[in-house]
């Protein structure tokens, strides 16, 4: 084998090691629901991490193939994670993406999409400090979760967002719609034996 061939060689299999996805453009074919649980995952796995630029551009292949196979409860999630994508660069990035996935949670009756929104609206307005805008959207995510089916994500995002509105209230001073609040954390935990 001549050098120049090994070189090639090892530059395809480099080339397979750092792009797994696909060859060199070239996507292997995948059923499209596949496709879509993937990308979700790889978002998900993302969220929370210092990465913003890669939750934004796996955010937005999610958007583009979500749209493509007619998804728009999962394009509205992609929305979703791509407005968090901004949260810290730019807000008005931020609200036009989540107002996008407002748009399509509703077109799609996707409700868990407008849910996060209004959860992540409530902690951006509370973050700077307009406790009314905040109480106004934890309380629609809330809304939303009251028409949802019992189980442990629910029951663990009500404790959650009454933990929420309990330090609004508490920032308000309003220390007795705090401890109510506040007490319903405890209540809720209690019930479904949360740490």
């Amino acid at each position: 084998m001549t050098a120049l061939k090994r070189f090639w060689l090892v530059c395809l299999l480099v080339t397979m090691v750092i792009m797994p996805d696909g060859l060199m453009g070239f996507e292997p074919r995948q059923n499209p629901t596949e496709k879509l649980k993937a990308l979700s995952s790889r978002v998900y796995s993302l969220l929370n991490s210092s990465l913003t630029d890669s939750l934004r551009i796996y955010s937005q292949m999610g958007v583009k193939e979500a749209k493509r196979v007619g998804n728009l409860g999962q394009a509205s999630y992609f929305y979703y994670t791509l407005g968090l994508s901004y949260r810290n660069r730019n807000f008005e990035s931020t609200r036009l993406f989540f107002d996008s996935a407002l748009y399509l949670s509703e077109e799609s009756d996707y409700v868990i999409s407008a849910m996060l929104v209004y959860n992540a609206y409530s902690s951006e307005f509370r973050r700077r400090g307009y406790l009314d805008s905040a109480l106004f959207y934890i309380t629609q995510s809330n809304n939303i979760l009251e028409g949802l089916p019992d189980s442990d994500n629910k029951f663990s995002t009500q404790a959650s967002n009454f933990g929420k509105v309990g330090l609004i209230y508490l920032k308000k001073g309003d220390y007795s719609r705090a401890l109510e609040n506040l007490n319903e954390v405890v209540d809720i935990s209690t019930y479904v034996n949360l740490e």
